[in-house]
């Protein structure tokens, strides 16, 4: 009895220690919310792209702005639309460091098909661009030392760089006062930047 009761908690005690393992791993994997960085960036070169096609309105890149550059796939989940509306509005109410922002979408996607269905039926509230490149994509998803499909970029348009780079969450958004919080780390780094 004795045995078969120690062998039981045994073997209970592994399998919580690999629970637990399997967990926190998890948790290590998952990207920062934000980096801070400074990368050269022609968003009007971008725009005239022949590999990128406009969807609505075409965006005009203006001087004395900064842009927040949303960059999504086709296979993006509803909770980070939900992000890209929430910072949408956000800007409109705040703009950023009492700079005016445009803002717009970029739909990564090899299947142009697919992606156009995708923006169809998203309804953006902003211009969006769609398509995918070897130049641009790999270049617009690199976050750190990986690829994330799920970013929205800030870029100054006045030095043609991209200052910050905030992960927009799967499986659920982020509050307006986490929001608040980076966009607060965002304009060190935009005053770094000049």
């Amino acid at each position: 009895m004795i045995n078969k009761l120690s062998i039981t908690f045994y073997l209970l005690g592994i399998v919580l220690l690999s629970v637990t393992a399997k967990m926190w791993s998890d948790k290590k994997a998952q990207p920062k919310l934000y980096l801070t960085v400074s990368e050269p960036f022609d968003f009007e070169l971008f725009m005239n792209s022949d590999n990128y096609e406009s969807y609505g309105d075409k965006l005009n890149v203006k001087p004395d702005v900064i842009t927040a550059l949303y960059v999504i796939s086709s296979a993006s989940c509803s909770s980070c639309i939900n992000e890209i509306i929430s910072y949408n509005y956000y800007f409109k109410q705040n703009g950023f460091k009492n700079t005016p922002v445009q803002q717009f979408v970029v739909v990564l996607d090899s299947s142009r098909k697919r992606a156009l269905r995708f923006v169809k039926t998203t309804e953006f509230i902003t211009p969006v661009a769609f398509g995918y490149d070897e130049k641009y994509a790999p270049f617009l998803t690199t976050f750190g030392e990986m690829q994330d499909k799920r970013q929205l970029l800030l870029i100054d348009n006045n030095s043609q760089t991209i200052f910050f780079r905030i992960h927009l969450r799967k499986g659920s958004m982020s509050s307006i006062s986490s929001k608040e919080k980076i966009l607060k780390i965002a304009e060190k780094a935009f005053e770094k930047n000049h």
